[in-house]
């Protein structure tokens, strides 16, 4: 299985990551559902493991027992297969909480005034997270995501092309069948967040810019 083989439940989070992290020479780059599968599984470990290696300020939980919350704004594969990771885990002495949060669908029979109240009401789901991910399906919500979480204490990660250069903080992409990442540290500082030096000497460290 391949949760045996990526060590998820029992190796250490740096097994996970060190050598450009996850090896994806099992997976096939055609889509179909078993591919699909295994590349929601390492997406999962990724997101769970970026978690363990970020320290948030202490006002990011005001009370002692709040848990830590993951958005995750992508499809119901990753949503199920992170939740499924990461029952029963914990992060810093805190459950771990995740939600699946989908930005409003467009209505062209709608007034401006209920499209941006849907989009606030989108948005404060998200502020009340701790780390969001933005799948690759999602893409085109990346700079209003980004925007409405700048400075705020929320770890952004995302798989989309260019996701760290567009001001997210741990972009993740595929090369050459294996799943490597970006960081755009600047991001991370401005949120008030500390990711470990050790993860961020395996990523490639991006300004935020389009590339």
């Amino acid at each position: 299985m391949l949760e045996r083989r990526l060590g998820v439940r029992h190796a250490t989070t740096l097994g996970l990551l060190a050598g450009a992290v996850v090896l994806l020479a099992c997976v096939p780059l055609r889509a179909d559902a078993d591919a699909d599968d295994r590349l929601a599984k390492v997406t999962a470990a990724f997101i769970y493991n970026f978690t363990r290696y970020t320290d948030w300020p202490d006002v990011a939980f005001p009370k002692d027992d709040d848990p830590l919350v993951i958005a995750v704004v992508d499809t119901d594969k990753v949503f199920f297969t992170l939740a499924a990771l990461t029952d029963g885990q914990s992060v810093h002495g805190r459950p771990i909480r995740v939600h699946w949060v989908q930005p409003p669908e467009p209505d062209d029979d709608e007034d401006e005034t209920s499209r941006r109240a849907k989009w606030d009401d989108f948005l404060a789901r998200l502020r009340r997270s701790h780390v969001v991910f933005v799948g690759d399906a999602y893409r085109h919500v990346t700079g209003r995501v980004v925007l409405g979480l700048r400075e705020r204490n929320v770890l952004t990660v995302g798989d989309g092309p260019g996701f760290a250069g567009a001001g997210g903080m741990l972009g993740l992409k595929l090369l050459k069948g294996r799943m490597v990442f970006q960081a755009n540290v600047d991001a991370i500082k401005a949120a008030g967040l500390i990711v470990s030096s050790k993860v961020l000497r395996l990523a490639e460290i991006v300004s935020s810019r389009h590339d």
